[in-house]
């Protein structure tokens, strides 16, 4: 077997790890002690999110890629609700982890 074909076979084995970790993760934690009220909370995350990337528009190209402005643009609106999203998510962990610790 020459180098090249060694090479993607190990580049598909590790993509296949990532993905089937990836699932195994979202599956495992979709099912932990997630309540109604949280599932809501996050229901509403995701539709701003959605609301504010509809905003942008009809998505443009040039010379096939999206262009850059409006990548920033997506980027901006991405990294400020993954960073809201995480300071709650925080919270409720600090929360939890010093309740453990009293425990």
């Amino acid at each position: 077997m020459s180098s090249e074909n060694k090479n993607l076979k190990y580049a598909l084995i590790g993509g296949a790890a990532v993905v089937g970790a990836a699932v195994l993760y979202y599956l495992t934690s979709a099912t932990e002690g997630k309540s109604d009220a949280a599932s809501a909370e996050q229901a509403a995350n995701d539709d701003i999110l959605e609301d504010d990337l509809e905003k942008i528009g009809e998505i443009e190209y040039e010379d096939g890629h999206v262009k850059f402005t409006q990548f920033l643009k997506i980027f901006e609106i991405c990294s400020y609700h993954g960073k809201t999203l995480f300071a709650e998510q925080k919270k409720d962990f600090i929360a939890r982890r010093r309740q453990a610790l009293k425990d």
